[in-house]
């Protein structure tokens, strides 16, 4: 599973961000483990930004991630 296919609705900006950086951390962690077990260097940076989690109401959302105006 990719760190890519995780989504989520937040309502607190630091909330957003806190969550990204878990992500962040998360993958920083499972890179390093495969590193290990392949015993070669893997590209990690720079870090992506994943859009995945936004800062939004849910009911400002429908299935699929799609912004819906109200």
């Amino acid at each position: 599973m990719s760190i890519g296919q995780f989504y989520g609705i937040e309502i607190n900006d630091f909330a957003v961000t806190v969550a990204k950086t878990a992500l962040w951390i998360a993958e920083s962690q499972m890179m390093k483990e495969t590193e290990d077990i392949v015993h070669m260097s893997l590209d990690f940076l720079p870090l992506k930004s994943y859009a995945n989690i936004e800062k939004a109401t849910p009911c400002g959302w429908i299935g699929g991630g799609y912004r819906v105006q109200v």
